[in-house]
């Protein structure tokens, strides 16, 4: 596969207005911002009184994007999977494009399949006919929970 282009998506961090990512025990985070000029996302589910780690803490979850690679690929019509996915997203730009996917986990791997997606000519290598495994650190990325982003508690 050294012969491959490896790239999934290369969407810029600062394109990105909106990142829903839900987890399959129903567990989701919302980042977002209003404009291209605030530096970092926001946490639709921040608690009150409660801030995150620091003010980065969520760019990561969109700055994936910008480099996601896979590190196998398999056509879809040969690759099944089947119940509901571990992981499930919606990325939005600020100039209106859109990419869904999903990840499903199979053989303790983690492989992505994009859904639905316009807008995004240039930056979305993938197709929708293609399985992709990304590495554990990828998944990893995008896979944080709410705890995870957040400072810790004042005793």
């Amino acid at each position: 596969l050294a012969w491959l282009d490896r790239r999934i998506a290369r969407i810029p961090f600062a394109s990105v207005r909106a990142l829903e990512v839900r987890q399959a025990d129903g567990a989701q985070l919302d980042l977002w911002r209003d404009t291209p000029e605030q530096a970092n996302l926001a946490v639709r589910q921040l608690p009150a009184g409660r801030s995150l780690a620091y003010p980065a803490a969520a760019d990561g979850m969109a700055s994936l994007f910008a480099v996601l690679d896979f590190a196998d690929a398999a056509p879809l019509a040969q690759v099944g999977f089947e119940g509901r996915p571990e992981l499930e997203f919606s990325l939005h730009t600020f100039n209106g494009a859109l990419l869904r996917g999903a990840y499903y986990q199979r053989g303790g791997q983690h492989w992505l399949l994009l859904g639905e997606n316009r807008g995004l000519d240039g930056l979305l290598i993938g197709s929708p006919d293609w399985a992709y495994r990304v590495e554990e650190a990828q998944y990893r990325v995008l896979a944080k929970r709410l705890n995870e982003l957040l400072e810790a508690p004042k005793s």
